[in-house]
């Protein structure tokens, strides 16, 4: 099975080059190039832990298909027998919805790149998430005791915070706060696309890792 993926050098000043040193029993890089991303391919998806300094990140087959073809719509096909007999057609409905697809996933890193240069980088945005989610933490526990007990949540608990409810609320009714939900067509598209990722990387993480640290 091909895994594919795109790479991008981090910083070339420190390169030779633009192909890192691989094996290539395993992995072809290199295929097609749009906009400084390089598309690959392995058939041991660990193998990519051997490309430092690059950016890399998977995808599927058919945006693998529609990068090849992205800024085209037509394709030059020729007679292998003989190279200066060709045609020129126009896009299938299939490549048409792989090119979609492809294109998508560079609006998808380059917004990425514009998030890192506004909001410092990847790093700093995790750590801002996670800061996030451990005061919501702290809120739902502290909490959430007393009302799985079924008991009156203390003053002091209330007052501590109250302000954060308030600014929250009122945010919301002043249309001062955006979230993602918010901005998608169909919350719940939205909703059951992610909750379809979040079982398919548990099913992953049982079958390839506890299934076998716990045998």
């Amino acid at each position: 099975m091909d895994y594919y993926f795109l790479y991008k050098p981090i910083n070339l000043s420190n390169l030779g080059g633009v192909f890192p040193k691989t094996d290539d029993n395993i992995m072809t890089l290199g295929i097609c190039e749009k906009d400084g991303y390089y598309l690959g391919k392995t058939i041991d998806p660990t193998s990519i832990n051997v490309i430092v300094d690059y950016f890399v990140g998977f995808i599927t087959e058919t945006e693998a298909i529609g990068f090849k073809l992205l800024g085209l719509t037509q394709i030059e096909e020729r007679d292998e027998s003989d190279p200066m007999n060709f045609t020129i057609r126009d896009l299938t409905s299939d490549e048409l919805t792989a090119q979609k697809a492809a294109e998508r996933i560079m609006v998808k890193y380059k917004l990425r790149n514009h998030l890192a240069v506004k909001f410092s980088d990847i790093p700093d945005m995790l750590a801002d998430a996670n800061k996030k989610y451990e005061l919501l933490e702290r809120i739902f526990m502290e909490i959430g005791i007393y009302l799985i007990q079924g008991e009156a949540v203390p003053s002091t608990v209330q007052s501590k915070y109250l302000p954060l409810f308030q600014s929250y609320a009122d945010k919301l009714s002043n249309d001062d706060i955006t979230i993602r939900a918010d901005i998608e067509p169909n919350i719940l598209t939205f909703y059951e696309d992610l909750l379809s990722k979040t079982n398919e990387m548990n099913n992953m993480v049982n079958s390839l890792y506890l299934s076998v640290v716990n045998s």
